[in-house]
């Protein structure tokens, strides 16, 4: 008969293949390992976002305690390869409800000026959003094409009335 190969990453796997793979990181990081076994390894785009994906779920977008150097050598070396972290992220852990209602109000509020796309809004619209959600919000309408140049802009609630923004640009 045909040989079973089983690659897992549970502690508790039986071993039932005529060749077993077991390890107790990412199933990415073991399918890596095993390509890195060919003489030529050739890890193209495809695979390597492949692989990307496993490490940002396992992984948790590098967030949980199990990530180590090694881990972000290979995400390193997998970049390099043409894996886009950003891109997979996003896709991965898209906008949260609030994300995806301050995106709303941009494009609801969004005009052509000259070279950009132009939105002001009212920062009653999103007072409880973080400064790091608002950016990246406006940074997935920029990753999306909509746009090759975006300026959102706000009038601040700070004492010394002031407009605030961010503008995004695919050429910069």
């Amino acid at each position: 008969g045909s040989a079973i190969i089983n690659i897992d990453n549970s502690p508790t796997n039986t071993q039932f293949g005529t060749i077993n793979v077991t390890a107790e990181t990412s199933l990415a990081e073991t399918i890596a390992s095993l390509i890195q076994l060919f003489e030529n390894h050739p890890i193209k785009k495809e695979t390597a976002e492949c692989l990307m994906a496993g490490l940002v779920a396992y992984y948790q977008n590098f967030q949980s305690q199990k990530t180590n150097s090694a881990v972000f050598e290979l995400a390193s070396s997998l970049i390099k390869k043409g894996a886009n972290h950003k891109i997979i992220s996003a896709n991965l852990y898209g906008p949260d409800e609030r994300e995806t209602e301050f995106i709303s109000h941009i494009f609801s509020n969004l005009k052509r000026e000259s070279q950009a796309l132009v939105s002001v809004i009212n920062y009653e619209e999103f007072i409880d959003l973080p400064m790091a959600k608002a950016r990246g919000a406006a940074e997935k309408i920029v990753m999306t094409g909509s746009a090759e140049n975006l300026l959102v802009l706000w009038k601040s609630r700070n004492s010394d009335p002031a407009i605030k923004g961010f503008f995004y640009s695919k050429n910069i």
